[in-house]
């Protein structure tokens, strides 16, 4: 799609995501919590899940669906805390697993899936970099780039790595061999990093470990990636620091994600009324223009609004009368967050789920792909 200016990041368009969108419906989405414990709460996920999936109306959905569903859930990972779960009527089509609790549970049929959720996690899967380090290498994991988590460890030399008094003549030359080493060191681990990135940023580069191996290899560094760096303490060694160092990454990583919503709201404010819209009915007209770059949505419990939508054609509208203008036959309504999504996905935007803020009015608003946003009637 041609473009007047810069598209911000933050905002997320997984393959994946478009092309459940591009399937015939409807759909069944199943967003649940789960106990995170493992098989010591397995009987009470079992009920938790039952209860989510009793509102669907048996009228509706074919028993079959529920059943493979239900057995989708019993799957999932036992330490997840959360999962959404999105069939058709013949098959499940996506399970995602999500480390926490989701904002809310429900089981919805509908002619789309509910994808807030979803993009809400997969927005939090943004490119890390973790390098533990000692003086002599360290151990690097890559997460969040969209495939498995790759490692490497880099280790440099042996000799000598420890200072030590050996006394006499010799004494400062060794130590001199020693600083050497921390420098060739970090060096290699330096290297092994900026290799892995090539010229590309990551989100972020957890930088943890002995005091002075950090400093050498913050200061190596390129100066992008010193940019993107945070030191924590934990480091390479199995000294029982494991969970801390989990701990203390994962705060990064949700202030990096923080940040970066907070990076688009900015960019939204700044191009009020030249490459922004605000509200459903600015949004929306947008989005029949195909004019939208970055959806922001908030999608809240209780949110009782309908939009429609005919899937085959690809319209949407706030009302079904305009479609009908439109030529559209397969009139359907759908929650209006889900028809704006949809519409996002299927016309090349991406889609970034934002908390409820002032400054987005009703929970919809877009920055565009070109300048003059759409007239809106009334």
């Amino acid at each position: 799609m041609e473009r007047a200016g810069p598209t911000p990041t933050g905002a997320v368009r997984p393959p994946d995501l478009v092309g459940l969108c591009q399937r015939a419906g409807p759909f069944a989405t199943i967003s649940v919590g789960r106990s995170g414990t493992g098989g010591w709460g397995r009987g009470g996920d079992v009920i938790a899940a039952g209860d989510v999936l009793a509102s669907l109306d048996p009228d509706d959905v074919p028993a079959q669906l529920v059943a493979s569903v239900s057995a989708a859930l019993d799957n999932i990972d036992a330490s997840a805390g959360g999962a959404i779960v999105i069939s058709d009527r013949d098959e499940v089509l996506l399970v995602e697993t999500l480390p926490d609790q989701p904002r809310r549970e429900f089981a919805r049929w509908s002619s789309l899936p509910s994808l807030t959720g979803v993009l809400e996690h997969r927005q939090t899967e943004i490119p890390v970099i973790i390098v533990l380090a000692d003086r002599a290498g360290a151990d690097i994991v890559v997460t969040g780039d969209g495939g498995p988590n790759r490692e490497l460890v880099v280790e440099g030399e042996d000799s000598p790595i420890t200072k030590s008094a050996p006394g006499g003549w010799s004494q400062r030359r060794f130590q001199q061999r020693v600083e050497d080493s921390w420098e060739h060191n970090a060096g290699s681990v330096v290297a092994a990093v900026e290799d892995l990135v090539g010229p590309d940023t990551p989100e972020l580069l957890v930088l943890g470990g002995d005091v002075r191996a950090t400093a050498l290899i913050r200061q190596g560094l390129r100066a992008d990636l010193q940019a993107v760096t945070r030191t924590i303490g934990p480091g390479r060694a199995r000294d029982g620091s494991e969970p801390i160092r989990s701990r203390v990454t994962e705060r990064l990583v949700n202030t990096a994600v923080a940040a970066e919503t907070v990076e688009l709201l900015h960019a939204f404010e700044d191009q009020a009324g030249h490459r922004a819209v605000n509200g459903a009915a600015g949004t929306f007209a947008a989005l029949q223009q195909s004019q939208v770059d970055v959806l922001l949505v908030h999608d809240t419990d209780g949110d009782e609004r309908q939009a429609y939508v005919d899937v085959t054609a690809g319209l949407v509208a706030l009302d079904g009368r305009e479609l009908e203008s439109m030529g559209a036959s397969a009139i359907e309504a759908a929650p209006l967050v889900d028809v704006a999504v949809f519409a996002a996905l299927t016309t090349g935007a991406s889609v970034r789920v934002i908390p409820a803020v002032a400054a987005i009015d009703e929970g919809l608003g877009a920055l565009l792909r070109w300048a003059d946003p759409p007239a809106v009637d009334g």
